[in-house]
């Protein structure tokens, strides 16, 4: 035998031996381990529960297995809320395959299921996730909708929408009074269906509420609210109700439509006496807000009549009592100031765009607005100091829509003065406007050439205008914009100064400056045109500075301000204005020395009072902006 042969059996014999060792030790741990199992006792694990499903309920959740193969089980206990809580069912038999599970919370629950025999033992866990339902999930249920209803006789014919986007629908509940005997009675449209036939319907309403089974076999039912459908047969009056006291003297008028007559002409009548009526034709269906304000603390009667061809139906007449008066009427005029200097009145006019007639209530949304804008306006001088001579009046105008027309936005809007936005541009109905205004007392058409008038306008969005005419007449559209950024002078309060009182009632020219270049001969036609009418007084074409409309006001003690600064009436170039800064710059609240002059010179020329260029520099009392 060779040494490689010698060598090769010896290292087997060596690896041999290794292996038995090994194994030796290996079998001596196994029989320990073993040991130590038998010493503890064998663990028995019972059959756990098969194809467990849940379903949701009201606060509760139904719970379904397989029917239990194992004998030895004796009940099946759940565990939620990470153990916390749980419940248990005894089994008795192997069909016992349910569980409810109660009193839950909604909201979605994880639950883990173990069988168990009378010895403790226990399956191993069954998680099956399910979810309880509530409150909240009923108030989110949609009712099905009515399309149409008709009645011929006592057979009630109901055409119901599509139950197809109704996730879990279920079936429609309707409630009647039957003809047979004048009882109550319950009948169910199926999901499939669409129309509903009731042969003996009596009244003037039935009820119908949407059921919801949220999963196939949850162990309650889910509804919506009940629906009253009204059907009478004549227009059935629901508000101001018979006998009512303290209604408002705007009332919003409401009736149910004739189910015979759906499409005719309606017409609703009032009256104090029953013998003369006053008659409105409605523009809403089934709801009426009458433009004028009803006497306070008066006794009324109303009714509903509709015709269609030869065929008229007339509602029961019905009566009410108001209350006291607590709004403005439509077109009212209501004097918030007085004037105590001057042979006669410095009228100032507020009214609104987009303001219903909710708005105008007392201390209401037009009342906050308009009081921000007097305030405003007579917080700059020279109206400041003299407010004495002002009469202040705020007119009351309806909107059919609350806000203002953006036609840029395609958005346009029923509003009694036909405002609207279209980019920059802002223009309303200045004939509506002075209609409205001449309510107040004494003013006529030539009482508008000496008054302004400021149109709130309810939209919060940046712009103002203003008509000016060189007759005087002036109207100033202001929004009700907000922008408290610093340095920037946009705000509802600035634009009540520069529009209402710079443009309308100073008569003042626009001193910006943002076009290149200079007039065109037309631009200087028109301006010399206004000129002569005493109006744009505040910008000269010239630079001179001993004939510039402000020459006085140059090198005077006391107005540092004043000079000559090129740029006004828009452009950059050939016309010239006083100041660097003022409100008609930039919105400033601050009208610059000419300017006030201007202004002064009209309150005292309307009022009838003398004016003299020292009494004006002694009452100055505000010379810079800053």
């Amino acid at each position: 035998m060779s040494n490689i042969s010698k060598h090769h059996i010896f290292s087997g014999l060596i690896i041999l031996l290794v292996c038995s060792l090994s194994f030796l030790w290996s079998c001596d741990k196994m029989d320990r381990t073993y040991a130590e199992f038998l010493e503890s006792g064998q663990i028995i694990y019972n059959a756990k529960l098969d194809s467990v499903k849940a379903y949701p309920g009201k606060n509760r959740v139904l719970v379904t297995w397989k029917p239990i193969a194992d004998p030895r089980i004796t009940k099946v206990k759940v565990f939620w809320s990470n153990d916390k809580e749980s419940v248990e069912k005894q089994i008795t038999s192997g069909i016992d395959t349910t569980l409810i599970i109660e009193d839950l919370t909604e909201g979605n629950y994880t639950f883990n299921f173990f069988t168990y025999d009378d010895a403790g033992n226990k399956s191993m866990k069954v998680e099956v996730l399910g979810t309880a339902y509530g409150d909240l999930y009923e108030s989110g249920l949609t009712p099905r909708q009515i399309k149409s209803t008709s009645l011929s006789g006592e057979k009630l014919t109901i055409q119901f929408g599509s139950s197809e986007q109704l996730n879990k629908y279920h079936n429609e509940e309707i409630t009647y009074i039957s003809s047979l005997d004048q009882t109550e009675k319950i009948v169910y449209l199926t999901d499939n269906a669409s129309v509903l036939v009731i042969d003996d319907y009596s009244g003037d309403s039935f009820t119908h509420r949407s059921l919801y089974l949220p999963g196939e076999l949850s162990p309650d039912t889910f509804y919506t609210g009940n629906i009253t459908q009204y059907t009478p047969v004549n227009p059935l009056l629901m508000y101001p109700q018979g006998g009512a006291t303290e209604i408002s003297c705007a009332p919003e008028f409401r009736w149910h439509n004739s189910i015979l007559l759906p499409s005719g002409t309606y017409k609703l009548e009032y009256s104090t006496d029953q013998l003369t009526w006053t008659a409105i034709t409605p523009k809403e269906k089934e709801s009426l807000i009458p433009t004028t304000i009803l006497h306070p603390n008066t006794l009324y009667y109303w009714r509903v009549s509709v015709t269609k061809g030869a065929e008229k139906r007339v509602s029961d007449i019905q009566s009410f009592t108001t209350g006291e008066k607590t709004l403005y009427a439509d077109g009212e005029a209501v004097r918030i100031q007085t004037h105590t200097s001057g042979l006669n009145p410095v009228r100032l006019a507020i009214t609104g765009d987009g303001f219903q007639q909710s708005d105008y209530a007392y201390n209401g949304t037009f009342d906050r607005f308009a009081d921000e804008a007097v305030t405003a306006f007579f917080s700059v001088e020279p109206y400041k100091s003299y407010r004495e001579y002002f009469e202040v009046w705020k007119v009351a105008a309806y909107s059919n829509d609350g806000g203002i027309s953006e036609s840029d936005k395609s958005i346009r809007l029923s509003t009694v003065f036909e405002s609207n936005f279209s980019g920059t541009a802002l223009t309303a109905n200045t004939t509506k406007v002075y209609q409205y205004v001449k309510n107040i007392p004494e003013v006529d058409d030539n009482a508008l050439s000496e008054m302004t008038t400021i149109v709130i306008l309810n939209k919060r969005r940046k712009g103002g205008f203003t008509y000016a005419t060189n007759d005087g007449r002036s109207i100033a559209l202001v929004p009700v914009y907000r922008n408290y950024s610093p340095g920037v002078y946009e705000d509802f309060t600035n634009t009540v100064i520069r529009q209402g009182g710079g443009f309308a009632f100073g008569l003042l020219a626009d001193e910006n400056s943002t076009i290149t270049g200079t007039l065109s001969s037309a631009e200087e036609t028109q301006l010399r045109a206004a000129w002569n009418a005493g109006r744009l007084l505040n910008v000269d074409l010239t630079n001179d500075p001993e004939q510039v409309r402000w020459a006085h006001f140059i090198g005077r003690a006391g107005y540092v301000r004043p000079g000559i600064y090129e740029g006004g009436y828009g452009y950059k170039s050939g016309i010239y204005r006083s100041e660097e800064y003022s409100s008609m710059v930039n919105g400033l609240k601050y009208f610059n020395a000419v300017s006030r002059e201007l202004i002064v010179k009209r309150i005292l020329r309307i009022a009838g009072a003398p004016y003299s260029f020292e009494a004006f520099l002694e009452k100055d009392i505000v010379k810079t902006p800053y």
